[in-house]
């Protein structure tokens, strides 16, 4: 009579674990609900694949649920490790893959500065994107102000032996380069801005200058992330 009590008390036990278990539902059934909308959803079913991650991923950080989709779009890295255009899903579908930069702009509005910078300098080198240099002069910007170092004008080094010289060429030809520890955001030659991709510490430049007989003065500038000029 005792083993079979026993026997009945092992089985109520086992079944009522199995109905426990049974309750606790997948991370991924989740519901992510903010301002009546929900996020950390795909247009399709969700099969793990990478593509599935990113979109989950991109989805959770439309959403500003900021750990899980890092969670989502570090899992599609590992599935597939670079950023690039027009990635193959499945038969004639592509989709534009960027999960190291996404990641970066995620770690940067949670203000892991650090991260965020390493992230976008992978996906740069991955593929460049105007997307990716723009976060990434924010967390550039951010760290030097993080540091509290005293701001400086980049300096400035033009290809002229002298400041005043005369000259026929024609176009006349500006060149120089601009340095800056706390990277060169912006170029200027009379007052026109110069197409820069991103900030650097050191930006190499040239400029031709069509210009009328007589003298002219010729103002060359440049300023920093934090605007120094």
């Amino acid at each position: 009579m005792k083993f079979v009590r026993r026997r009945g008390l092992v089985l109520i036990i086992l079944i009522a674990l199995c109905l426990f278990s049974g309750c606790i539902s997948s991370p991924g059934e989740n519901l992510y609900i903010k301002d009546n909308k929900t996020y950390g959803v795909t247009e399709g079913a969700f099969r793990h694949r990478w593509w599935n991650y990113y979109e989950r991923g991109l989805s959770f950080a439309d959403g500003q649920f900021f750990q899980e989709a890092v969670s989502d779009l570090k899992q599609a890295a590992k599935y597939r490790i670079k950023d690039q255009r027009r990635a193959r899903t499945y038969g004639m579908h592509f989709v534009d893959y960027f999960p190291h930069r996404e990641l970066g702009i995620v770690y940067y509005q949670m203000g892991n500065l650090k991260e965020a910078g390493r992230e976008l300098e992978l996906s740069l080198n991955n593929f460049p994107s105007a997307k990716a240099r723009f976060y990434l002069d924010r967390v550039r910007k951010a760290l030097i102000e993080h540091e509290a170092k005293a701001a400086l004008p980049p300096r400035l080094t033009l290809s002229f032996k002298a400041d005043e010289i005369w000259t026929r060429e024609d176009p006349v030809v500006v060149s120089g380069v601009a340095e800056d520890e706390q990277y060169v955001a912006g170029l200027f030659i009379r007052g026109v801005p110069l197409f820069l991709e991103g900030s650097q510490k050191r930006i190499p430049f040239k400029k031709s200058l069509v210009l009328s007989q007589g003298r002219h003065a010729i103002e060359v500038a440049a300023k920093n992330l934090l605007g120094k000029v």
